[in-house]
């Protein structure tokens, strides 16, 4: 017998022992590797629907993220347009509060040279009618010619600085 010769008892029982190896097989091996490779596949499905979730719920989130840090960032622009508005506000109160209180100052100051101006004038006019009555008493009480009474009038006149000290 050679090995390539067709022998029909051979092929007969290695058909029956295949046909008798599928069926052992289907009963005993076949449905526990397909319910196997079932459970496999089951997880696996889960797995991913798992990770499809997570990956959804980690895009939300990141999403909410972004949003809330949007709105911090748009919370924080306008507290700083807010505080610069108050800045400016509150600078143009203090510089009106300065305005006002130095056209306030500036209109004492004006009453008080007014008045001290006033007292002044006053105070010359008493002195000049002083003078004026002290000269017309001086000259009254001598009564001489031109040329005396020009010599009494300047001896005055040199002698009124002293006057006036004494007087003050």
């Amino acid at each position: 017998m050679s090995l390539m010769q067709i022998d029909p008892g051979v092929i007969l029982w290695t058909l029956i022992i295949f046909v008798v190896l599928v069926i052992v097989l289907r009963k005993f091996a076949w449905k526990p590797i397909l319910k196997m490779l079932d459970d496999r596949e089951k997880k696996i499905r889960e797995a991913v629907d798992k990770a499809d979730r997570v990956q959804a719920e980690a895009d939300k989130a990141l999403a909410e993220q972004k949003e809330l840090a949007e709105k911090q960032r748009q919370e924080a622009a306008e507290f700083m347009a807010r505080a610069k508005e108050d800045a400016k506000r509150a600078g143009a109160e203090m510089v009106e509060k300065a305005r006002r209180e130095a056209q306030e100052a500036t209109e004492r100051a004006r009453r008080q040279i007014e008045e001290e101006r006033a007292q002044a004038v006053e105070s010359v006019r008493s002195h000049a009618v002083e003078l004026a009555l002290d000269a017309a008493a001086h000259l009254l009480s001598k009564k001489l010619d031109d040329a005396t009474n020009r010599a009494i009038v300047s001896d005055y006149i040199d002698k009124l600085p002293g006057n006036l000290k004494q007087r003050h």
